[in-house]
């Protein structure tokens, strides 16, 4: 059904909130976690709700398909109804109870899932560490696009002990050399390098890519202009074992204690303490976005080219570089769960040669 895929990746400009609930745990309003690793998560439909959000408000215009028009033509209207046929009702599925035109959006999105976590470092403020089971991972969503079937991060080991010398890995180490130069502080953990050799992980997209580190990848694919972040990536990724990396993403994210306070007296209102849960602040997640042609009717689309999965997928495009910061979870009046998106374009990419 779904016939383009695309990898979109969410860096976070401020801490995310992307609640689950109220739980039994010591946090009373946690994040979002896959059951089956624990590893954070966005949920889909909060993904997919966010950036309906945004589409709604973003009113710049686009050229797709040989027409002009407008990102939120096709906004619901309290007195018309839905703009059946419109833009973001094709894309994103039309809203209420439209019964008799009700038909589902040709878009679809995955999980957003966690591929670099950041923790604080005795050296460099922080790093952003991963694991081969989220290498894997990424590997196999990447391979899910065409154009990127070919995509391999090399040298990925079962066992960080076996890593080859392409493969910078690190290990917890009680013991090591805290002054050694193959030593890693994170928060109050050391780690020690077990690769024979200091060299970075190295991706190769496709049969004409040359291999290029993690970091250089990520900060190319994701158009990052600071020029710090832009230097930090390409040498401040570690790569720990999956244990050691579910430790951190599980207790070193940021928890937040936050009160209400009654405004005739001044103080805390009973029961008006309580906990929540964010994803810290430079944490860098991605999602698969899908596209099928419209699920509407010929005499419908006459007023617009939208048909093919094509022009589904590069209606979103467009509309997302547009405005490239959402917002997403909660507390967004606080400034809470900025994010920075990055939508893989294949055909715009150029090979590493």
């Amino acid at each position: 059904m779904y016939q383009k895929v695309r990898p979109l990746f969410l860096y976070c400009e401020t801490p995310l909130h992307a609640g689950s609930g109220s739980d039994l745990g010591i946090v009373d309003l946690p994040i979002q976690r896959e059951r089956h690793t624990g590893f954070p998560k966005i949920e889909s439909s909060s993904l997919k709700g966010a950036l309906r959000e945004d589409f709604e408000s973003n009113a710049h215009e686009i050229m797709v398909a040989g027409r002009q028009f407008k990102v939120n033509d096709g906004l619901r209207s309290k007195s018309k109804g839905v703009g059946m046929g419109k833009p973001l009702t094709l894309a994103f599925g039309p809203e209420g109870d439209e019964a008799n035109e009700a038909h589902a959006g040709a878009l679809a999105f995955t999980d957003a899932r966690l591929l670099l976590f950041p923790v604080k470092s005795m050296k460099g403020v922080f790093v952003w560490i991963t694991c081969p089971a989220i290498l894997r991972r990424l590997e196999r969503d990447m391979r899910l696009v065409k154009e990127y079937k070919d995509f391999r991060i090399d040298g990925i080991p079962n066992d960080l002990s076996q890593a080859d010398a392409s493969f910078a890995a690190w290990e917890s180490n009680c013991n090591a050399e805290i002054h050694g130069a193959d030593v890693a502080i994170l928060e109050e953990y050391t780690f020690a390098l077990v690769s024979s050799y200091k060299d970075k992980i190295k991706v190769k997209e496709n049969e004409q890519g040359q291999k290029i580190s993690l970091g250089a990848y990520l900060c190319e694919k994701l158009k990052i202009q600071d020029d710090y972040l832009k230097e930090k990536m390409k040498t401040d990724i570690l790569v720990l074992s999956d244990d050691d990396f579910r430790d951190f993403v599980e207790m070193s994210t940021e928890v937040i204690t936050r009160t209400k306070i009654d405004n005739e007296t001044g103080t805390v209102q009973t029961g008006g303490l309580f906990t929540e849960e964010y994803l810290p602040s430079d944490s860098l997640m991605y999602s698969m976005v899908m596209s099928a042609p419209v699920f509407q009717k010929e005499e419908k689309l006459k007023d617009f080219n939208l048909k093919s999965a094509d022009d589904i997928m590069a209606y979103f495009m467009e509309g997302i570089e547009t405005r490239p910061i959402i917002q997403l979870g909660a507390n967004a009046t606080l400034g809470k769960g900025l994010l920075r998106t990055a939508l893989l374009n294949p055909q715009n990419d150029h090979n590493h040669e």
